[in-house]
């Protein structure tokens, strides 16, 4: 795999620069110490982090131009480890006319 592509399940890898990840670990101390949330918007492909609800950054990105339809929280728990460390359940993402199970981003 390198870097910047596509992959076939949907990521593109990067390599995050230090600053982006003290800024992260300043973030997740801020209001949890042990997680952070963050909220996504899966078309424009950014990331609003921070705050104690994730409605806060959601009125942020959708402020900046975002789709609800494209929108969706989770949380961060850094030193989870790799299968756990992102969890998608968020108030954000109960979606009754998308029949999304509660809480939880759909499968894509």
């Amino acid at each position: 795999m390198s870097l910047g592509q596509r992959h076939d399940w949907g990521a593109v890898l990067r390599n995050v620069p230090a600053p982006v990840l003290t800024e992260l670990a300043r973030l997740t101390a801020l209001c949890f110490e042990d997680m952070v949330k963050f909220v996504v918007d899966v078309e424009r492909r950014v990331v609003a982090v921070g705050g104690e609800m994730h409605a806060q950054a959601e009125s942020l990105l959708l402020e900046q131009g975002s789709r609800q339809a494209g929108v969706w929280g989770a949380n961060y728990h850094p030193g989870k480890g790799r299968a756990e460390c992102i969890e998608f359940t968020s108030l954000i993402n109960i979606r009754p006319a998308r029949e999304s199970p509660p809480l939880a981003m759909p499968a894509q």
